[in-house]
Protein backbone atom coordinates (compact mmCIF):
# COMPACT_ATOMS: atom_id res chain seq x y z
CA UNK A 1 0.00 0.00 0.00
CA UNK A 2 1.10 3.54 -0.69
CA UNK A 3 -0.20 6.94 0.41
CA UNK A 4 -0.76 9.21 -2.60
CA UNK A 5 -2.11 12.69 -3.28
CA UNK A 6 -5.76 12.69 -4.34
CA UNK A 7 -8.49 15.22 -5.06
CA UNK A 8 -12.18 15.48 -4.28
CA UNK A 9 -14.19 17.48 -6.82
CA UNK A 10 -17.61 17.93 -8.33
CA UNK A 11 -18.14 18.03 -12.06
CA UNK A 12 -20.84 17.84 -14.71
CA UNK A 13 -20.79 14.83 -17.04
CA UNK A 14 -21.23 15.07 -20.80
CA UNK A 15 -24.86 13.96 -20.19
CA UNK A 16 -25.39 16.95 -17.86
CA UNK A 17 -25.40 14.99 -14.59
CA UNK A 18 -23.61 16.39 -11.54
CA UNK A 19 -21.13 13.97 -9.98
CA UNK A 20 -18.67 13.92 -7.13
CA UNK A 21 -15.44 11.98 -7.41
CA UNK A 22 -12.29 11.31 -5.41
CA UNK A 23 -9.46 10.61 -7.80
CA UNK A 24 -5.70 10.28 -8.23
CA UNK A 25 -3.97 11.71 -11.28
CA UNK A 26 -2.02 9.14 -13.31
CA UNK A 27 1.30 10.88 -12.62
CA UNK A 28 0.78 10.49 -8.85
CA UNK A 29 0.18 6.73 -9.01
CA UNK A 30 3.07 4.36 -8.22
CA UNK A 31 4.40 2.64 -11.36
CA UNK A 32 3.71 -0.80 -9.86
CA UNK A 33 0.07 0.18 -9.26
CA UNK A 34 -0.37 1.33 -12.87
CA UNK A 35 1.27 -1.82 -14.20
CA UNK A 36 -0.99 -4.02 -12.06
CA UNK A 37 -4.15 -2.16 -13.17
CA UNK A 38 -3.58 -1.81 -16.91
CA UNK A 39 -3.16 -4.15 -19.83
CA UNK A 40 -0.49 -1.98 -21.42
CA UNK A 41 -0.91 -0.29 -24.74
CA UNK A 42 -1.70 3.32 -25.51
CA UNK A 43 -3.88 5.75 -23.57
CA UNK A 44 -7.04 6.77 -25.40
CA UNK A 45 -7.01 10.10 -27.22
CA UNK A 46 -9.24 12.49 -25.27
CA UNK A 47 -10.77 15.82 -26.17
CA UNK A 48 -9.10 18.91 -24.66
CA UNK A 49 -10.08 19.33 -21.01
CA UNK A 50 -10.64 15.61 -20.40
CA UNK A 51 -8.22 13.52 -18.33
CA UNK A 52 -7.96 9.82 -17.44
CA UNK A 53 -7.75 9.41 -13.65
CA UNK A 54 -7.97 6.59 -11.09
CA UNK A 55 -11.30 7.07 -9.31
CA UNK A 56 -11.22 5.66 -5.79
CA UNK A 57 -13.69 2.79 -5.63
CA UNK A 58 -14.46 2.89 -9.37
CA UNK A 59 -11.17 2.38 -11.22
CA UNK A 60 -10.17 4.19 -14.42
CA UNK A 61 -12.51 7.08 -15.28
CA UNK A 62 -12.46 10.15 -17.48
CA UNK A 63 -12.71 13.50 -15.69
CA UNK A 64 -14.19 16.47 -17.54
CA UNK A 65 -11.92 19.26 -16.28
CA UNK A 66 -13.94 21.81 -18.28
CA UNK A 67 -16.77 21.47 -15.77
CA UNK A 68 -14.84 20.43 -12.61
CA UNK A 69 -15.21 22.61 -9.53
CA UNK A 70 -14.74 22.59 -5.76
CA UNK A 71 -11.33 20.88 -5.74
CA UNK A 72 -10.04 19.76 -2.35
CA UNK A 73 -6.67 18.03 -2.03
CA UNK A 74 -6.42 14.99 0.24
CA UNK A 75 -4.46 11.74 0.50
CA UNK A 76 -5.56 8.13 0.05
CA UNK A 77 -4.07 4.67 0.53
CA UNK A 78 -3.91 2.54 -2.60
Amino acid sequence: MATVKAFNCNFTTVKGEDRAMTFVQVGDLPAAFVAANTKGGVRPALKPGFETVWSIGEGWRTLNRNTARDYAETTVEI
